[in-house]
């Protein structure tokens, strides 16, 4: 994943609270930037995931004709499912389980808000998938992909998403038939060139402006 400038005015920067405490815009515009990429950051490492994958991908829709096989484990496209749009879903017919994944960068940084609705989230797509396959068995997992593990803060995570079974990205890579360090070496594909936008504003002198 390439850091590229936002596409916006400078009188957007403005308005930033990095502005407010700095006075100077390039600051203001790095750091915009930086925030774009980092909430884009899970979004590209689903799609470094999904390019590991060896499973065969089916429609949703099949799992309700005659046209979805039976003979081996699937990957389900991922698409919006009773409202819920889960990351990543297995249906294994031959164990007769559905897995779903909730993939997150760093659980911890959940709020309590976040936390509740994605436990509800998880609720609902268990229980729709328990009632169109109840001779399966449905887990749902929330993924801490990094594996970090919080001090005092994010210890109120865990408590608040009962609905899930936690595991790090480790699990999850065994789970899906993918090797971890094969995601983590492709994350790091584009450091050079993010290293040298970062090189480009560290050499910007920094110029507080009356704005």
């Amino acid at each position: 994943m390439i850091i590229t400038e936002r596409n916006a005015d400078d009188g957007e920067f403005f308005f930033a609270p990095i502005y407010y405490l700095t006075g100077d815009l390039e600051t203001a515009k790095f750091y915009s930037n930086l925030a774009s990429a980092t909430s884009k950051f899970g979004t590209y490492l689903e799609q470094k995931i999904r390019e590991l994958i060896n499973l065969p991908v089916e429609n949703y829709d099949s799992l309700f004709s005659c046209l979805f096989p039976l003979e081996k484990k699937y990957l389900l496209r991922k698409q919006k499912i009773v409202g819920v749009e889960p990351d990543f879903i297995t249906i294994d017919p031959i164990n007769f389980s559905v897995d779903v994944f909730e993939v997150k960068t760093n659980v911890f940084n959940m709020d309590s808000k976040q936390c509740q609705t994605e436990n509800l989230t998880g609720a609902k797509i268990k229980k729709h998938f328990v009632e169109i396959l109840p001779e399966y068995n449905t887990t749902v997992y929330l993924v801490n992909f990094f594996g970090f593990e919080p001090s005092k803060r994010g210890k109120y995570v865990e408590p608040l998403t009962t609905n899930f079974i936690h595991i790090n990205g480790e699990t999850f890579a065994n789970m899906l038939g993918i090797s971890l360090d094969s995601v983590l070496d492709s994350l790091k594909n584009n450091r050079e060139l993010n290293q040298q936008f970062i090189r480009g504003y560290k050499s910007k002198p920094v110029e507080v402006l009356n704005a």
